[in-house]
C-alpha cells in the first residue's frame, strides 16, 4: 500500500509505503527480507518526506524464502507504480 503527496507540476513531496509480507506457517527469514525491502525503499528519488514500513504475517501457506534479490525488487516496483500513478492522475 502506498500514499503519495504531490503538487500540480508533478513534484512528489511525500510518500508512505507500507508492505505486507506473507511469512508462511513457519519462522523463516521473512523479517530479514522485509527489513531489506524497507531499507531499499527510497530508491533513487529524493523525496523530502518519506516513510516505509511493513508487517510480516503468519499464514496457513507453506513458508518460502528469498531466492535471489532478497527483497530488493519489490520496493522498486511499488515506488515506480506510485510515480506512474501520479503521472496518470496529472494526465502527464
Amino acid at each position: 500500500e502506498y500514499h503519495v503527496a504531490f503538487s500540480e507540476d508533478g513534484t512528489i513531496n511525500g510518500m508512505k509505503l507500507d508492505y505486507c509480507s506473507d511469512g508462511g506457517n513457519t519462522i523463516d527469514i521473512s523479517f530479514a527480507v522485509l527489513k531489506g525491502s524497507v531499507m531499499m525503499s527510497d530508491g533513487c528519488y529524493g523525496i523530502p518526506t518519506f516513510q516505509a514500513g511493513g508487517t510480516v504475517f503468519k499464514t496457513h501457506k507453506a513458508s518460502n524464502t528469498a531466492f535471489r534479490t532478497f527483497g530488493q525488487v519489490q520496493p522498486h516496483l511499488i515506488q515506480e507504480e506510485a510515480v506512474e500513478r501520479v503521472a496518470f492522475e496529472l494526465s502527464k
